[in-house]
């Protein structure tokens, strides 16, 4: 490998986003071990199920996998239009042509989308 490659491959491994997605996948790692260790007696061993078994439980995690990143979708989309209103410079605008809407719409808001993003009672 050449010094060109080698200082590519220093930068990939050694880079912040990947370090923390490291960090991220041991905390897992360590949460489903915790887990397993409580729902089993024995640690997995792939020689105590059959390949059928083992295809099945795979395919049924890769369902719920789909699952969540289907709901994680969906709560970036709800994120991305919260965003949206709340960066739009028209509804900071007063509207002096329609008597009805004459107080800016995020004063009409006043955050109640943003809470409701964010999940929980955030009302106060």
């Amino acid at each position: 490998m050449n010094d060109e490659n080698l200082l590519k491959y220093f930068k990939h491994f050694n880079h912040p986003f990947y370090k923390k997605v490291d960090q991220i996948t041991d905390e897992v790692k360590q949460m489903q071990i915790r887990k397993g260790a409580e729902k089993y007696s024995e640690p997995f061993t792939p020689s105590s199920w059959t390949g059928k078994e083992l295809a099945i439980h795979a395919l049924q995690e890769l369902r719920d996998g789909q699952v969540y990143v289907v709901g994680l979708l969906e709560r970036i989309e709800e994120l991305e239009e919260t965003l949206k209103f709340y960066a739009n410079e028209e509804n900071y605008e007063e509207d002096e042509f329609n008597m009805f809407a004459e107080t800016p719409l995020v004063e009409y808001d006043r955050g109640k989308k943003a809470r409701k993003i964010l999940g929980g009672n955030h009302d106060h």
